[in-house]
């Protein structure tokens, strides 16, 4: 099977419409981070307060790898919620340690400051510009 294009043009076609601002790659990161939290701290693996950064983590990545595509950026939106969950969560939750809460707490703040921003949009869309946010 040959493509019938070279490969560096296929890779340039998959990511069409994505770009990657600064403040959403650094949300991902703190994602990233919160899934590994919990083991970091010695948190219970069966406790509900590591379920909170295992899944609010993993949440926030999804997140904000789609919302790299320009046209569903406004999906950044959907990171407030979860941040606040991770945010307040280790707190309101029995098995956390509190340097575990604390850390969610600062992590979750800067995941809704991450999400605020709209980055730049690069592409154009037609008529559909004025949707994209």
């Amino acid at each position: 099977m040959e493509l019938p294009q070279t490969p560096w043009q296929v890779f340039r076609a998959s990511i069409w419409g994505l770009s990657f601002p600064w403040t959403l790659c650094v949300a991902t990161g703190l994602g990233v981070i919160l899934m590994f939290a919990p083991t970091w701290f010695g948190i219970d693996i069966e406790s509900y307060a590591a379920d909170v950064g295992h899944l609010g983590g993993a949440l926030i990545v999804t997140v904000s790898v789609i919302s790299m595509g320009e046209v569903v950026r406004i999906g950044r939106y959907l990171n407030l919620p979860l941040a606040v969950m991770v945010a307040a969560g280790p707190w309101l939750l029995d098995g956390a340690k509190t340097d575990y809460a604390i850390l969610s707490t600062v992590l979750g703040l800067f995941v809704i400051v991450m999400s605020l921003p709209r980055g730049p949009k690069q592409e154009t869309y037609g008529a559909w510009d004025r949707y994209v946010r």
